[in-house]
């Protein structure tokens, strides 16, 4: 069975390029344009990564990082912080199993990124 990766990424080139990384890593791919479609994607499924952007519409990162360490079927995934903005990497708690990437990425950034968090978990 295929390991199940969520993408919350609201710009749709680097879902394009995150989601190419993870199939090619062996992950089925889903993908969440906003945080309120995270939620939802969230509330239903158990993905064993999760790259996640912070600023994102309707509801941020911060929100869904939150969401996803303090409920009990998601608190062993590993998260894949994915933003542009530096400070979000001091107000951010990260778990032993996450990652923090500041943007631009590479495709081997994500790739390599992805690896690390789920050897961590």
């Amino acid at each position: 069975m295929k390991q199940l990766a969520l993408i919350i990424e609201d710009e749709a080139p680097l879902r394009v390029i995150y989601e190419m990384v993870l199939a090619e890593l062996g992950f089925d791919v889903i993908q969440a344009v906003d945080g309120e479609e995270a939620m939802r994607v969230l509330a239903e499924q158990t993905p064993n990564v999760v790259v996640l952007d912070i600023l994102l519409p309707k509801i941020d990162g911060g929100h869904i990082l939150q969401y996803i360490q303090s409920s009990p079927h998601l608190q062993q995934t590993p998260i894949i912080v994915v933003t542009a903005h530096r400070h979000f990497e001091t107000l951010i708690t990260l778990a032993t199993h996450d990652l923090f990437l500041l943007k631009p990425v590479r495709p081997r950034d994500i790739q390599l990124a992805v690896q690390r968090a789920l050897a961590r978990s």
